[in-house]
């Protein structure tokens, strides 16, 4: 997926100069990568909530013009108020449209209503939302789509269901739940044994993960 964003160069920095900007309704903001010098912006507020709102945010590639060179980047990082939920700050990636690069695509779970273990009243559990990839840009795929139709309680879909598209590939061998069908009966227990397989999960693969996207990043 691809959305367009006009931005403005900015030389002013600091927290005065940032509280400034968002005042005016815009956001402060970097480029940075592909060996090029870091790139200080502004981005208006409301554009960057609209394409937020779209979903898929950190697997949208962004067409961006800055007074009048055109490039494109990937949102990196997008800093919220912890309270109010503003907007505060947005890092993007410049890249090599040659070269694979890492993504988290969003996970999007359907079939619920055709789930025996559902109708029967259980739930489906939701483990994880979204899913790290390595691709080209032009193969970022939007979402992945699993079902959970014809489930019943106590089975759970994995990894292995995604359906990957020609060029994209997992970053992890390690077959992770995605979500799984629970007895309602015991709700309390199982949102425990699923936090706890999270972060059993979450542990083996965060160190790896982490020191491969710095790795990659800083070779762009």
């Amino acid at each position: 997926m691809t959305s367009t964003l006009t931005l403005n160069s900015r030389t002013d920095s600091g927290k005065g100069a940032a509280r400034r900007l968002r005042e005016q309704g815009l956001i402060p903001g970097v480029i940075y990568g592909a060996k090029k010098d870091v790139t200080s912006v502004s981005i208006n507020a409301h554009d960057l909530m609209m394409i937020v709102k779209e979903g898929g945010f950190y697997s949208t590639v962004l067409d961006v013009e800055v007074n009048g060179k055109k490039e494109q980047v990937l949102p990196r990082e997008l800093q919220r108020h912890p309270v109010k939920g503003t907007y505060l700050h947005l890092d993007m990636l410049r890249f090599d449209a040659k070269r694979k690069i890492l993504v988290s695509v969003p996970i999007h779970i359907e079939g619920e209503a055709e789930s025996p273990g559902v109708k029967s009243g259980g739930i489906v559990q939701h483990v994880r939302t979204e899913v790290e990839v390595r691709c080209l840009a032009s193969k970022i795929p939007s979402e992945f789509i699993v079902s959970v139709a014809g489930f019943n309680v106590g089975d759970s879909v994995h990894f292995s269901s995604i359906e990957l598209p020609e060029g994209v590939e997992l970053t992890t061998e390690e077959d992770f739940t995605i979500a799984s069908v629970v007895s309602t009966r015991s709700n309390a227990d199982d949102a425990d044994d699923a936090a706890e397989l999270e972060a059993t999960e979450g542990e083996a693969a965060a160190a790896e993960a982490s020191a491969e996207t710095a790795a990659e990043e800083k070779t762009e």
